[in-house]
């Protein structure tokens, strides 16, 4: 009788645990949706607010790829989605793959810190703008880039949190 309690408060611990993640991955999907709805605006014609557009974008591809691997991952483990639904597409991910997406999700504070310093630079080169029709798209590709930044830095957190738990739930 002792075992089956204990083993009944073991399940109803790690479905809250991963009940409570399925939670941080619906955030992170709503996240990647306001991403993905940034419209990456058009080369404006200054290189370092170009390089900078540019190297947000690159930001916001190299998060949906790895979100969209850890879902599929985690999604693995838990075998379900966050609607509670059963998950039959993926198989355990191996530790060498948990380390290959740690490894570049590790590498996402850099592009986001190199975006970040380009800011200042791009913001420097638009007060050289007379033109307020060329300042438009210029402000358009600031405001693309600082929203990319707080979103990306959102989704590195809540990402690196998961991948934590998974490496943990897979070398258990």
């Amino acid at each position: 009788m002792k075992k089956l309690i204990y083993l009944f408060v073991a399940v109803v611990f790690a479905t809250q645990a991963f009940a409570q993640n399925f939670d941080a991955i619906k955030k992170s999907k709503e996240r990647m949706e306001k991403l993905f709805s940034l419209e990456v605006p058009k080369p404006c014609g200054l290189s370092k607010v170009d390089d900078l557009t540019n190297e947000s974008e690159k930001i916001v591809q190299s998060l949906k790829t790895n979100s969209l691997l850890l879902y599929k991952y985690y999604y693995s483990v838990a075998g379900k989605t966050e609607l509670g639904e059963d998950y039959t597409e993926g198989i355990i991910p191996t530790p060498a793959e948990l380390t290959t997406l740690s490894q570049a999700i590790k590498e996402e504070p850099a592009a986001i810190k190199k975006v970040s310093s380009l800011l200042p630079e791009a913001t420097k080169e638009m007060k050289t703008i007379k033109n307020p029709m060329k300042l438009k798209a210029v402000n358009k590709s600031l405001k693309y880039s600082q929203e990319v930044i707080t979103l990306a830095t959102e989704e590195h957190t809540a990402q690196f949190e998961l991948i934590i738990e998974l490496v943990g739930k897979v070398t258990k």
